[in-house]
This record gives structure tokens, C-alpha cells and sequence, in this order.
């Protein structure tokens, strides 16, 4: 679910470089591939939604964040900042936690 919207955003941000009209959007591979990747993730999420509790599925989702900083970091050569890197971790440690509490 997260890695899917994750790389849905990660071309939406490369198609977009290449839009300067109606034209170019329509014909923009990337934009598509982003699509393909947003809705595979929300059926994910469905999926889920039917089989564990919503608080588990959505604390799950906030691993989005993960993967993107992920994506960024490696394929757009982003600039990482330390508050950056203490946001993410404060995510892992929230969805640790919210495992831990499923697993009981």
C-alpha cells in the first residue's frame, strides 16, 4: 500500500516535469504509471481495510512517508535535513508501536 502511492507520487513528480500543455499531459506515460500505482495502492488498501482494524491500516499507511523519503533520497537525489531524517524515524517508532499493540 505505502511503496504503491509512494512511487504513484514518484512519476506524478516526473511526468510533471514534462507537462506544458493539455497535450503533453494526456500523452505523458508518466502520469499513467503514477495512476497505475495510486490505484493499485487504494485497492491494497480496501483489501486490508476488510481483513484488520482501520487504526492498523491507517497507522500502517503513514509508512508512505518512509517510502517516499526513501524514493527521493536514492532515485531524485533530494536533500535530506536532520529534521527530515528525526520525522521519519518518529513514524517507524509510531508504526513499531501500533504493530506491537496489534500483536497482542
Amino acid at each position: 500500500m505505502g511503496i504503491s502511492g509512494s512511487f504513484g507520487a514518484f512519476f506524478f513528480k516526473k511526468g510533471s516535469k514534462k507537462i506544458k500543455s493539455i497535450k503533453t499531459f494526456l500523452f505523458n506515460s508518466y502520469v499513467y504509471i503514477g495512476a497505475f500505482f495510486y490505484v493499485l495502492a487504494s485497492i491494497l488498501n480496501i483489501v486490508l481495510l476488510r481483513k484488520l482494524p482501520y487504526i492498523t491500516v491507517i497507522s500502517f499507511g503513514t509508512l508512505i512517508y518512509v517510502w517516499s523519503f526513501i524514493l527521493a533520497l536514492i532515485l531524485l537525489k533530494e536533500k535530506i535535513s536532520i529534521y527530515k531524517i528525526v520525522g521519519i524515524s518518529l513514524i517507524i517508532i509510531g508504526v513499531i508501536f501500533s504493530a506491537l499493540n496489534y500483536l497482542k
